[in-house]
């Protein structure tokens, strides 16, 4: 028997051939899938999502009241399909995003969203491999989970913009937030205009020892509300108020939503609004916030723990959020990667069956909305597996913090 390779599969160096040829066949097979459908989706998909997000910028742009239910129809017209029945959900200035793609013609418009979406997906895996610093075979390891990741393909089908708030936040993870102040919150603020929960990461960096950096976030935000002001126009402001206080009530017990909130609902069979339930949900995501300080309690102030820190609340709000489509999970590919990244730092067995849980139950593809036996009681908790993952992933990435490696990577 020969030595022991000393680059081995956690080396850095140069790997024995048969385990490059492996490594590179399983990529080559995952890239070609993902290739493939997304060519498939390009030209098939309807991308309601983004239908809506054009119709409605579109409405704002001509001083129009997107929420007015005359113009469904006439949003419907102006995309050529039957869009998302969906109002802005956005924060006034994550609609300035899409102005210029009224520039050109719908079917024009679409498929540009599609490529934007891709760039930013390389974009941020770019930066992720920078930030994390993996060895070669983690690396690998990887970039087969991102190409295999359900969420991706969910979010390129509805054409939702996850895939330009994971290029956001994988910006906002910087190892150095304390320090490098602007790199972090420019993206954060821009993340927030989109989907207004991940301002929960605002406090949460002024908790890490990072106030300047929240500060500026903060600042930002209100800077691009302001500028989204001046150019739509404040009369629908009135409209949106009134959907923001309503939410997704209406969608606690929809079956795609797949949050702990709706969990809850579809398990004691409560289809509306309830008090006790909502309590309940209420209490959950205050658990969560909760066990995600105390698991950080000892890396406040701590530079070489900021990066796993973030990761873990950006892990966590999938947990936290009332309304939790597929798609949504695109973003928590992020504290994914790390947890892959640094798997050779988790010493226990116990934690690696973890990681291989959250792997399978984030980026599988698996759905038992076709049986309707699942929809209500003690069965609808066979939906859990989404939540259940980002549950595992919590804790993997909870070690990773106590571990305080440092990332080499800014």
């Amino acid at each position: 028997m020969g030595a022991p390779d000393p680059d081995g599969l956690a080396g850095r160096g140069t790997p024995p051939r048969a385990i490059r040829v492996a490594f590179g066949l399983v990529v080559a097979l995952a890239a070609f899938r993902y290739g493939h459908e997304m060519v498939k989706l390009t030209l098939h998909g309807s991308q309601i999502d983004f239908g809506a997000y054009y119709a409605s910028v579109a409405a704002l742009w001509s001083g129009l009241d997107p929420f007015d239910p005359a113009w469904v129809h006439r949003g419907d017209a102006a995309v050529g399909f039957p869009r998302a029945e969906s109002p802005p959900t956005f924060a006034p200035p994550g609609y300035l995003l899409f102005l210029p793609f009224l520039l050109v013609p719908y079917p024009l418009a679409r498929v540009a969203w599609v490529l934007l979406g891709q760039g930013c997906l390389a974009a941020a895996l770019a930066v992720a491999y920078r930030r994390f610093a993996p060895p070669w075979a983690l690396a690998a390891a990887g970039l087969c989970v991102a190409l295999s990741y359900q969420p991706l393909y969910e979010d390129v089908a509805v054409g939702n913009l996850n895939l330009v708030m994971l290029l956001l936040v994988a910006l906002a993870l910087h190892p150095e937030p304390r320090t490098r102040a602007l790199r972090v919150a420019l993206p954060l603020s821009l993340a927030v205009t989109l989907k207004v929960h991940y301002s929960v990461l605002i406090p949460f960096l002024w908790w890490l020892g990072a106030w300047r950096a929240a500060l500026l976030a903060l600042a930002l935000a209100l800077a691009w509300s302001a500028l989204a002001l001046v150019v739509f126009g404040a009369a629908w402001l009135g409209a949106y108020a009134h959907f923001l206080a309503i939410g997704s009530a209406p969608l606690h017990s929809w079956m795609r939503n797949l949050s702990p909130h709706a969990l809850l609902h579809r398990l004691l069979g409560v289809d509306g609004p309830h008090v006790v339930v909502d309590a309940l949900a209420v209490a959950g995501a205050l658990a969560v916030a909760g066990a995600v300080l105390w698991a950080l309690r000892s890396a406040r102030g701590r530079d070489d723990r900021a990066l796993a820190s973030l990761a873990m609340a950006v892990g966590a709000i999938p947990l936290i959020t009332p309304l939790l489509e597929e798609h949504h999970l695109t973003v928590a590919l992020l504290p994914l990667l790390l947890a892959v990244a640094r798997a050779d730092e988790l010493a226990g067995k116990r934690e690696i069956a973890c990681l291989v849980g959250a792997v399978v139950l984030l980026a599988g593809r698996y759905s038992l909305e076709a049986f309707p036996r699942f929809d209500r009681g003690l069965l609808s908790l066979a939906h859990a597996g989404k939540p259940l993952g980002a549950l595992l992933l919590m804790t993997v990435i909870a070690r990773l913090a106590r571990t305080g490696r440092a990332a080499p990577g800014h």
